[in-house]
């Protein structure tokens, strides 16, 4: 185990202190590496996801259940939730099935809960089976 500490002044002349730790040998050379693509990435992406979780469409709160283990059932379930809406919005499935006539969820949908009102109506409306899905392939836009 290896830590890099990390001292830094912002604009308005405040002083942070950080620290990572790492499998990773850390070198003078190395360090600003290892914080800058890996401690800090890492950070912007637990951090951005928690807030989209806290602040977006699913408004999860702190409270998620008193009662055995419901707050750890809830959280798990908005967990695979989160995942699976990561996979339509970036996935390439919505421009697969509309033909591209959409290029994207965002084009296509415009929010979540636009999506699940049509999704929705769609089950109402439609008959299908459950025997339709066939193999299923996703690729993700990384732009």
């Amino acid at each position: 185990m290896h830590v890099v500490f990390c001292d830094e002044l912002d604009g308005d002349g405040a002083q942070h202190h950080w620290a990572w730790i790492t499998d990773h040998r850390s070198e003078p050379l190395t360090a600003a590496i290892i914080a800058n693509q890996g401690g800090r990435l890492r950070w912007k992406i637990e951090n951005v996801g928690l807030n989209s979780l806290k602040n977006g469409e699913f408004e999860l709160k702190h409270d998620y259940g008193s009662k055995g283990n419901s707050w750890h059932n809830t959280w798990l379930i908005v967990q695979v939730v989160h995942l699976l809406v990561q996979l339509v919005q970036h996935g390439d499935q919505i421009r697969k099935l509309s033909g591209g006539m959409y290029a994207s969820f965002r084009d296509a949908y415009s929010t979540f809960k636009s999506f699940i009102a049509r999704l929705r109506e769609s089950v109402h409306r439609d008959v299908t089976s459950p025997y339709d899905i066939t193999g299923i392939h996703v690729k993700f836009n990384t732009s």
